[in-house]
């Protein structure tokens, strides 16, 4: 409870802390949409992109229910800078995106838990912030050496 009073008087870690479930969903959307984006274009040549794209827009329009626009229209966006950019700045573009909202969304948890007033061996203890912290390790690890290190996120479906 005292916690919870202290977090309140900081808006910005409440407002994040807050939203803990949005960004936990928001980058399980990434991760699936990152690792399709390896699967079916590394190693990243674009011979056959047109023809991967149109099976991925069909299959994305008659798969996703009417009340996930939302989903769909990142979707065509995500597809049409696959198309215009390519396959690679788009996983990079991705993959950055994923690195902050993994930061933000670690930042609600450790916020949420009172993580800011425990000390270092008690943050180090909790399972909780050392699997996220592995996971954004991972997320790094899949814009710098190999993008197969992003299918290690997936782990969040187990």
């Amino acid at each position: 409870m005292k916690w919870q009073k202290k977090l309140r008087g900081q808006p910005f870690l409440f407002w994040v802390s807050s939203h803990m479930s949005i960004w936990s969903q928001i980058l399980f959307n990434l991760a699936v949409i990152v690792n399709l984006i390896v699967a079916f274009f590394y190693p990243f040549d674009t011979g056959s992109l047109i023809w991967a794209v149109m099976l991925l827009s069909a299959a994305v329009a008659i798969t996703l229910p009417k009340p996930s626009g939302i989903r769909t229209l990142v979707m065509t966006v995500i597809l049409r800078l696959i198309c215009s950019a390519g396959p690679q700045p788009t996983l990079m573009l991705l993959g950055t995106a994923t690195v902050v909202l993994k930061g933000v969304h670690l930042l609600s948890i450790m916020g949420n838990a009172g993580t800011f007033q425990r000390s270092v061996r008690q943050i180090c203890t909790d399972t909780e912030i050392v699997y996220h912290v592995v996971h954004l390790i991972f997320c790094f690890l899949g814009l710098g050496p190999h993008p197969f290190f992003f299918s290690v996120l997936l782990f969040d479906v187990v």
